[in-house]
């Protein structure tokens, strides 16, 4: 069960079908679930449509996985993976604690790729203005200020930028701001808002003074698309960039400049843990397949949905294979955290 097929065959099935030869692959597409109409009870319209399609693994949301566990649908993983001693050695223990969590204590899904934000920097702006380069896990403080050393020094001839984003949104990078910090938009228990609050208001101030400093380029009015080679980080314009993961040629287009790579900003109080990373192809066993029966079979699957090594860099999300520095050495000093 996959959005696509054509996506599914590229990012898994050719590897699936190289390392399990005598397993045949039928994608059901998942199309017809973008239907967002109203339903009586939440995962109504994806449990007709698994009993209808009987697909053995299903791609999931986390919203969806716990009406699914409800209803008996999902196949629990802990046996397998206990029994036949799954090897889970790479994967990060909040991650494994993250899918657990979806579980409410138990592991229904496990997920071969992440997606994961990142900073990337132009190494040859840094030396040209002897400027000291980010570094893992900075607080946004410090980002700021490095990007506000690099806004003093623009002129109208030669205009410079700290930091800059795709669509370079100030409201996006005061959401990453807040979402560092654990900032939180509503109060449901008293059911009102905290935008108003001290944390809030330092966010606010944080990114308002870097703007002005030039420490962040925003744009003029809402840019929808953008041509690769046109964005400030592209032209040398912008020192850093936050975008996805992604190779270095897909963010400095035809420049040569050298591009750096380190995490995003961290919250001191809990250092070891980003709002930065997710999972955009967790899959779980359908508990009425056949091949539930067999722990041998569950746990070739549970191989193949095994968080990537460098074996399978094929699984990746992005392709580590292109870029000057794998995402993962930035991705394994942080986990997976629940905002």
């Amino acid at each position: 069960m996959a959005y696509h097929e054509q996506t599914f065959q590229q990012k898994f099935g050719d590897l699936f079908t190289v390392s399990f030869p005598e397993v045949e692959i039928e994608v059901v597409g998942k199309d017809v679930l973008r239907d967002h109409s109203p339903e009586e009870n939440p995962g109504d319209k994806l449990i007709d449509f698994i009993e209808k399609e009987k697909p053995d693994l299903i791609l999931l949301d986390a919203e969806q996985i716990a009406p699914l566990v409800d209803k008996g649908k999902l196949l629990q993983l802990d046996a397998v993976m206990k029994q036949e001693q799954f090897d889970t050695t790479g994967i990060p223990a909040l991650t494994m604690d993250f899918f657990r969590q979806l579980g409410d204590g138990h592991i229904y899904v496990l997920s071969p790729t992440y997606d994961v934000s990142a900073i990337y920097y132009n190494e040859d702006l840094f030396k040209e203005y002897a400027i000291e380069p980010p570094r893992n896990q900075m607080t946004w403080e410090e980002l700021f200020l490095i990007a506000s050393r690099f806004g003093q020094l623009s002129t109208e001839q030669n205009p410079l930028y700290g930091i800059s984003t795709l669509f370079s949104n100030p409201m996006d990078i005061l959401l990453n701001v807040a979402q560092t910090k654990e900032l939180r938009i509503i109060d449901n228990d008293r059911e009102e808002l905290l935008l108003n609050s001290d944390g809030w208001k330092e966010a606010y101030r944080l990114v308002t003074d870097t703007i002005k400093a030039n420490g962040f380029y925003m744009a003029d009015g809402t840019v929808e698309q953008i041509d690769l080679n046109d964005t400030m980080f592209a032209r040398g314009q912008s020192a850093m960039t936050i975008v996805h993961a992604t190779s270095t040629k897909m963010i400095q287009g035809d420049s040569s400049f050298k591009v750096g790579l380190v995490t995003m900003p961290i919250n001191p109080a809990n250092p070891e843990v980003s709002p930065f990373m997710s999972f955009d192809n967790m899959y779980a066993i359908n508990a009425d397949s056949p091949i539930s029966e067999s722990l041998g079979s569950c746990y070739h699957i549970c191989a193949a949905l095994k968080w990537p090594k460098p074996s399978h860099l094929a699984l990746v999300s992005v392709c580590p294979s292109e870029m000057k520095e794998s995402p993962r050495s930035v991705v394994y000093r942080l986990n997976h955290s629940l905002f």
